[in-house]
């Protein structure tokens, strides 16, 4: 009997402990921190002036760089290509050989609508470049 006191008190010691949680403030909103001018150091200009290597004035990724992505591309044979590029009513031709510039030709639209309803359209102009 000397231990029923001592149980009752333990017990009403886990139920309090075991109830409603206590009230826990929330924690105090945070200052924004001050905004800090960066100054770039001598290692991130040197990272910004790389440079890129010269491309040679005619080759195939200066004519890419100057005129863009070629409507068209015709591959006559290997390690030879011709890019096409539509110019308005002119479309100009550039045949590359071993990523080198060749020939370079300006058609007529017009001329070139006719040739596709022939038929013959990368044909007549290869020969022309001296390709076929």
């Amino acid at each position: 009997m000397k231990l029923l006191p001592v149980l009752f008190a333990l017990f009403l010691l886990c139920s309090c402990s075991s109830g409603k949680p206590q009230f826990v403030p929330p924690p105090p909103p945070e200052e924004p921190e001050p905004v800090i001018e960066q100054t770039e150091s001598p290692l991130q200009q040197e990272a910004e002036e790389v440079t890129t290597p010269p491309v040679e004035e005619n080759s195939f990724l200066a004519i890419l760089l100057k005129e863009g992505t070629p409507e068209e591309n015709i591959i006559p044979r290997s390690k030879e290509q011709v890019a096409v590029y539509q110019k308005g009513e002119l479309v100009r031709f550039y045949y590359f050989k071993r990523n080198r510039l060749v020939d370079q030709r300006d058609y007529p639209a017009e001329n070139i609508r006719l040739m596709k309803a022939a038929g013959n359209y990368p044909s007549t102009i290869l020969q022309d470049m001296g390709i076929e």
